[in-house]
C-alpha cells in the first residue's frame, strides 16, 4: 500500500511538472472565441519564456499554421529603446480584414503582445468569377452611379488598398489632385493600373466610391 501511494505521488508530480513547463509565459487575455487578444510579459522567473521573435509568437501563442501568414508593416521607431511591430495577417495570400497584431519591445525584449488574430477554417481563396464579373456586380449591388468629372475602373478589396486604372483622356495633374484631395499615395503604378492605399484609420471602400467608374459598368 505504501508502495502504492508513493508510486501515484511520483506520478502526480511528474504529471504537474510536465503541465508547468507547457504552460505559456505572461498574463493573457482572450475573446469569447478563446482567441488571445494581448499578453503582457511581466515576470522576470519566466523571462526565458518569452518568445525571442515574432514567428516564435504566432506559432506559440496564435497557434497558427501553415495557411497563416503575417507581413510586417514597415514604420520608425521614435525612440531607440522602444519598437512596435505591427503585422498584417493574410490567409493563403489574403488579406483579412482588420486582423492583424502588435508586438511591442523594450531593449529587444517583447514586453506585450495585442491584436486581433481571425482564424480562419478552410476557405477556398481562388477567385470563382472574373475581375469584370466581380466589379458589374459589386456595382451593381451597390446602385453605384456613374460620374461625369473623371472616367476610372476600380477594383474594391477589402483592405486599405485598391486598385485604379484611368482612361487616357485624364491628365497626370488631374489624377495626382484627385490623390492630393483624398489622402491616397500610390504605392505602386503601372502601365496599366495605380495601386493606392489610403490613409490610416480610414475605410478604403468609402474613398474608392469616390473615384469615379466608367460608363461601360453600368
Amino acid at each position: 500500500m505504501k508502495k502504492t501511494i508513493i508510486l501515484i505521488t511520483s506520478l502526480l508530480v511528474c504529471f504537474f511538472s510536465f503541465s508547468q513547463s507547457k504552460e505559456k509565459a505572461g498574463i493573457i487575455n482572450k475573446n469569447q472565441k478563446g482567441i488571445i487578444t494581448s499578453v503582457e510579459f511581466s515576470s522576470i522567473e519566466e523571462k526565458d519564456k518569452i518568445p525571442s521573435t515574432a514567428n516564435a509568437f504566432f506559432e506559440e501563442y496564435l497557434e497558427v499554421d501553415t495557411n497563416d501568414q503575417f507581413e510586417k508593416v514597415q514604420h520608425k521607431s521614435k525612440r531607440k529603446e522602444f519598437v512596435h511591430d505591427h503585422f498584417d495577417q493574410y490567409y493563403n495570400g489574403v488579406k483579412v480584414d482588420g486582423a492583424g497584431y502588435n508586438l511591442h519591445y523594450k531593449n529587444g525584449e517583447m514586453y506585450f503582445a495585442n491584436g486581433n488574430f481571425v482564424k480562419v477554417d478552410n476557405i477556398n481563396t481562388s477567385p470563382s468569377i472574373s475581375l469584370d464579373k466581380a466589379i458589374i456586380s459589386f456595382l451593381n449591388f451597390k446602385n453605384i452611379e456613374n460620374s461625369k468629372e473623371l472616367n476610372t475602373i476600380t477594383e474594391l478589396r477589402v483592405t486599405d488598398e485598391f486598385i485604379v486604372k484611368f482612361k487616357e483622356n485624364v491628365s497626370q495633374k488631374e489624377i495626382e489632385k484627385l490623390h492630393k484631395n483624398h489622402g491616397v499615395i500610390a504605392v505602386k503604378t503601372t502601365d496599366i493600373y495605380q495601386l493606392l492605399k489610403v490613409p490610416n484609420g480610414a475605410d478604403a471602400l468609402e474613398i474608392a466610391n469616390i473615384y469615379p467608374l466608367p460608363q461601360s459598368f453600368t
